[in-house]
This record gives C-alpha cells, sequence and structure tokens, in this order.
C-alpha cells in the first residue's frame, strides 16, 4: 500500500492522508465507510451509548464492546453471529437499530442472547453537517 492515498468522492477529494491516517481520522462518513467498516448510529442510539450527538456518527466494528454485565452498557439483542476463525462479527439490536461488532477470542455469544454494548472510549467519530 502507499504512503499516502487519496480517495475521491463524485470526482472531489474527499482526503489525502497516511492509510492508517484514513482509517482512524475519516474527515467524513464517506471515509468511514470507504476505508473499513463502520456503524451510522441514530442520534438517539450515540446519545444513550455517548452521552452526545452529532449529525452523523460513526464507529468501526471493532470498537463496539459487548459484555455480559448490565452495568457495562445498554441492553442489545445477538441477531446474527459470524464465527471467522480468530474473531466473530456479532449482530445486535438495540430496539430495531442494527450495530455490528468485531470480537477476538471469547465465547461466541448465542442468537437471541441479550448482551450489553458500549464503545470504546474515543473511538466515535462525530461529524457535524455532514450527510451519511
Amino acid at each position: 500500500m502507499s504512503d499516502r492515498i487519496v480517495v475521491l468522492n463524485k470526482g472531489n477529494v474527499e482526503q489525502i492522508g497516511a492509510p492508517i491516517d484514513l482509517y482512524r481520522k475519516p474527515a467524513s462518513p464517506f471515509i468511514a465507510h470507504f476505508i473499513g467498516s463502520s456503524n451510522t448510529l441514530s442520534k438517539s442510539l450515540a446519545q444513550n451509548l455517548l452521552g452526545e450527538t452529532a449529525d452523523t456518527i460513526c464507529v468501526r466494528h471493532e470498537d463496539v464492546v459487548l459484555s455480559q454485565v448490565h452495568s457495562e452498557g445498554i441492553p442489545a439483542e445477538v441477531r446474527h453471529v459470524e464465527f471467522l476463525g480468530p474473531m466473530m462479527r456479532i449482530e445486535c439490536a438495540v430496539e430495531e437499530e442494527k450495530i455490528s461488532a468485531i470480537q477476538y477470542g471469547g465465547t461466541l455469544p448465542h442468537v437471541g442472547e441479550r448482551v450489553y454494548l458500549s464503545i470504546r472510549e474515543g473511538a466515535a467519530y462525530l461529524f457535524h453537517g455532514e450527510a451519511s
């Protein structure tokens, strides 16, 4: 991979930077979804999880933390589990809103199981005045 990448969106430069910067410091929701995978949270879910909101809130799948302990997040239901060798992709629902998590190791949760979601400190990307 290159030292610097230019990402275009409809012919316009969206962001220029090192691959790690594009991944960890996306300049827009487009970059957050184009470079890697992200959840886009509704304003109400962001308020519940983060205590703050913005026009668009994106969170990487690996920054969603699942726990069995009630005090460690908001309740969610496991809807789908995909075993991927050293990691698992888990799709959960908070009410009817879907949120995906990537977990490494640990025990596979079961579909229908109640878990508790939180977001790693400082891991949410809040975009003001941006469309997703």
